[in-house]
């Protein structure tokens, strides 16, 4: 809570967080190490002719590209949150070099 506390005005009390469920992003993961890491590792270890063609380092490098990108999207998942406070709802979006929070007061919901 108090990670979530810097991003609503002062004086307001947090009464919950809500992430999105763990299973909406697990597809995105399943999607990169299947066709990004597992694939790729799976067809260069079996076939000797790809690994005369694509050196051992460009390899790793791949791998960690995607391990990255999991990580980011780990991240994305984990700061895209709805913050409920006694006087308000702020949905918070994370990006990389932004964060960008949009509140509406409980009166204005219908």
């Amino acid at each position: 809570m108090k990670f979530y506390q810097k991003h609503i005005p002062e004086g307001q009390e947090i009464k919950a967080i809500i992430h999105q469920h763990w299973l909406s992003v697990m597809d995105s993961f399943i999607l990169w190490l299947s066709f990004g890491a597992l694939l790729p590792s799976f067809l260069y270890y079996q076939s000797e002719r790809i690994r005369d063609l694509v050196p051992f380092m460009y390899m790793e490098i791949l791998l960690f590209l995607v391990f990255f990108k999991i990580i980011y999207e780990l991240f994305n998942w984990y700061n895209d949150v709805w913050i409920i406070t006694d006087h308000a709802l702020y949905d918070l979006e994370w990006s990389l070099l932004k964060t960008k929070v949009e509140s509406i007061h409980h009166e204005n919901i219908e």
